[in-house]
């Protein structure tokens, strides 16, 4: 099946994740940290990139980044992946990939999202568990966003959408997240800990619950009796993705007619 072709931002700004392959640790030390931060300094002054945030997990890495062509994101990446890739490799003595296949991306379109997802980065390690405040991280650009040094990072622009003195508080401020990662507006990573029943698994509990086959079958239901089988997937942990797939409808239908009922 050929690949879909990668959306482009009007902004020219994207959310990207690189993940490590079956989930292995690929950003282990600060040696590997640092070594992947050079290569994205010299790409920034080479590609005319802008940063505006990273966060190092040990098997991923998430990047809010603005570059000038359409096609330029796919260009940086391969670059980054295939120089970081070789540097690994000689470094542990191995072979093969150690990234899970592309990178994926989110393009963002608008400010609103974009703090959102700025946000959203710098308190990876935070929902993570790791750390409680994320100036306690140290391998993310959330530090560099206080004091004189800004590091590779673009703090101009941010501070243009951000207000510098309420950063911190900024932070704190995630209303809505959850049922934005939920609708697939970010990039998320569980670090091969699934967090909800897989897809097949929840397509089997929905038709276990609605004594129905597919959303044809579903939608000959009385109105009520639909609505009330969305509350009860939702408290069984099945996902607005799933439950749309499941009833051939969008994720933001079904979250609507979600909180449509609870009000």
């Amino acid at each position: 099946m050929p690949r879909k072709p990668r959306k482009i931002s009007k902004l020219g700004i994207y959310h990207i994740m690189l993940k490590g392959n079956n989930d292995e640790v690929v950003f282990d030390s600060p040696v590997e940290v640092d070594k992947f931060l050079s290569l994205l300094t010299e790409l920034k002054k080479k590609q005319k990139i802008r940063i505006f945030a990273y966060c190092f997990m040990k098997n991923h890495v998430h990047l809010l980044i603005k570059v000038k062509k359409p096609r330029q994101i796919s260009k940086v990446m391969k670059i980054i992946e295939q120089r970081y890739t070789y540097w690994y490799q000689r470094r542990h003595g191995r072979s093969g990939n150690i990234f899970k296949g592309r990178f994926t991306s989110k393009e963002i379109e608008d400010m609103t999202y974009f703090k959102n997802v700025f946000r959203y980065i710098h308190l990876n390690p935070v929902k993570a568990g790791i750390v409680s405040d994320p100036i306690d991280y140290i391998d993310s650009s959330y530090r560099f966003y206080f004091g004189d040094d800004a590091g590779i990072i673009d703090r101009d622009f941010v501070f243009e959408q951000v207000n510098q003195v309420l950063f911190a508080e900024f932070h704190t401020d995630n209303r809505g997240e959850d049922v934005a990662l939920e609708l697939g507006m970010f990039l998320s990573y569980s670090d091969g800990r699934p967090t909800t029943m897989t897809d097949e698994d929840a397509e089997r509990e929905m038709q276990r619950l609605s004594r129905c086959r597919d959303h044809i079958g579903f939608h000959r239901l009385p109105r009520m009796e639909r609505w009330k089988l969305i509350k009860i997937f939702r408290q069984k942990k099945i996902t607005y993705r799933q439950i749309a797939a499941f009833l051939s409808q969008s994720k933001g239908a079904v979250y609507y007619w979600d909180k449509l009922r609870s009000a």
